[in-house]
């Protein structure tokens, strides 16, 4: 299957974006473990030392006339939208910046939220002093633990 037939399949793009989290988690020294089935409203466990949280995973390529990413924060159609407390963090994976957003849930999910605005570039400049940051963290988001 070519890559534009994959990414028009929201099913296998989410299953890609999935495999692109756990690659940088990897890379990042965390543990990465996906639960069985999909009935879990989260997608992936992260771990770190003895700390695990749950982190619901979501791509997009849906740029907007104003220059922002709208990244949708539902299950899908047929599911009620995510409630508080069903994931800890949100990762977005922006896939034509190659930028991870990486949001604790509380900020996002509040039980009606259908999707949120993602401003990359110049926005992203101008707080992290690069154009193309890669990853952008939560300060509560695990971190690898120190190799001491």
């Amino acid at each position: 299957m070519n890559s534009r037939k994959m990414m028009s399949n929201c099913k296998r793009r989410g299953e890609w974006a999935e495999l692109q989290f756990m690659a940088k988690a990897a890379k990042l020294g965390l543990g990465v473990s996906k639960p069985w089935g999909e009935f879990s409203r989260y997608d992936m466990v992260i771990e770190s030392g003895r700390r695990f949280v749950s982190v619901q995973i979501k791509s997009t390529l849906n740029l907007s006339p104003e220059g922002s990413y709208i990244c949708k924060v539902t299950p899908n159609a047929a599911c009620k939208p995510y409630q508080p407390g069903e994931f800890d963090f949100l990762a977005v994976y922006i896939i034509m910046e190659d930028v991870w957003y990486i949001i604790p849930a509380r900020q996002v999910i509040n039980g009606k939220m259908r999707a949120i605005r993602l401003h990359t570039s110049d926005q992203t400049a101008s707080t992290h002093g690069t154009k193309r940051p890669g990853i952008c963290c939560a300060p509560s988001m695990p971190r690898r633990p120190d190799s001491s």
